[in-house]
């Protein structure tokens, strides 16, 4: 039994490290749900828990990055509906064809 607890003790310890950058990541599960396991851009050559939406520009005026489930993806912002990488427009109004708005 004291395998078991050492066991997991050892792994949140790890975990712990992990999450601070002093050692390397082996997946995405041992990151936040907002960063993900990836060749780190600031420390070349290591796996680092990073922020996913670093690596994200939003194309559309009134969209954000969001990650989430360690991956990230443009949304609209509050008060704006859109898909967030085509287009984000006011409630209440729709786009048309032509990029013209019409309520």
């Amino acid at each position: 039994m004291n395998n078991f607890l050492g066991g997991a003790l050892e792994e949140q310890i790890t975990l712990v490290l992990v999450k601070k950058g002093i050692v390397d990541c082996e997946n995405d599960t041992q990151c936040d749900e907002n960063k993900a396991c990836l060749d780190s851009f600031k420390e070349r050559g290591r796996k680092l828990c990073e922020p996913v939406c670093e690596r994200l520009d939003c194309p559309v005026q009134h969209s954000e990055c969001l990650g989430v489930n360690h991956i990230a993806s443009c949304e609209c912002k509050v008060g704006f509906h859109g898909n967030g990488t085509d287009n984000c427009v006011p409630d209440g109004f729709e786009e048309e064809a032509n990029g013209m708005l019409t309520s």
